[in-house]
C-alpha cells in the first residue's frame, strides 16, 4: 500500500471515530487500526507529520473551509 493509500485510511478512521451513532465496539476497533496506520505512515523523526496526524484524533482542531463547511 503506497504511503498516501495509508494516510487516506488513517484519516477515514480518524473522522468515523467522531461519528456518534458508531458502537463502542467499532470505534474502538477503528480507532485501533488507525493508530496502527499512523504508526506505520508517521516516521518516528519526523515530528510535524506526526503532530499533524495527532491533530486528527481531536475534533477541536478541525478546521473550517472558505464555504463555511468543516474539512
Amino acid at each position: 500500500m503506497s504511503r498516501g493509500d495509508a494516510w487516506l485510511l488513517l484519516t477515514t478512521a480518524q473522522l468515523r471515530c467522531r461519528d456518534t451513532n458508531l458502537t463502542l465496539d467499532l470505534a474502538r476497533d477503528l480507532h485501533r487500526v488507525g493508530r496502527a496506520i499512523q504508526n506505520a505512515v508517521c516516521a518516528p523523526d519526523d515530528q510535524n507529520l506526526h503532530q499533524i496526524a495527532e491533530s486528527g484524533w481531536d475534533p477541536a482542531s478541525e478546521t473550517a473551509l472558505a464555504s463555511g463547511e468543516h474539512t
